[in-house]
């Protein structure tokens, strides 16, 4: 395991489909200094329904030769939207303020083989719906005292009941 190189850098390569090590592929790779990568989560081929599931489980720790794994859609939006020659920095979270935060990690199911923020029409996930449950109008006195039993499903399975808010 590799330490992603912090500083400031170019962008010189981009590709739809790039080989990895271990004989995988990235989806939207975008290059930032030498062998050091914006790309999705690995692919097993070059096609969408072939994900490394226990890879993107893994997302938001430690786990590549040094490149920045993202989910399909930021790895889609980088590709699309830096161009070539437009400069980037890498931070360290400890040593500079942290101005996005640490994203919130989706667990995925294993057997899909997609990655639920890829915008392909036959993506399983476009077919799942996030559910709520045990929301209901309630009326409460002045300073009185109510403890929703609120329970939130997202389209992957995640229970993120303790993400819901209350207003």
């Amino acid at each position: 395991e590799n330490i992603t190189p912090t500083g400031r850098y170019n962008v010189y390569f981009k590709n739809r489909w790039h080989p990895l090590f271990g004989d995988v592929y990235g989806q939207y790779v975008t290059g930032f200094s030498g062998h050091y990568l914006f790309h999705s989560v690995p692919n097993e081929k070059t096609v969408l329904n072939a994900l490394e599931t226990d890879e993107f489980n893994k997302l938001g720790t430690n786990a590549s030769q040094g490149c920045v794994r993202l989910m399909v859609s930021d790895a889609k939006w980088i590709y699309d939207n830096i161009d070539m020659n437009t400069s980037v920095e890498v931070i360290d979270k400890k040593g500079t303020a942290d101005p996005l935060g640490k994203p919130v990690t989706v667990n995925i199911d294993s057997q899909l083989k997609w990655d639920p923020t890829d915008p392909a029409t036959k993506n399983p996930y476009n077919e799942k719906m996030p559910q709520i449950t045990g929301a209901e109008d309630v009326t409460i006195e002045k300073g009185g005292k109510y403890k929703p039993k609120i329970k939130a499903i997202d389209s992957c399975g995640n229970d993120i009941s303790d993400r819901v808010k209350v207003l």
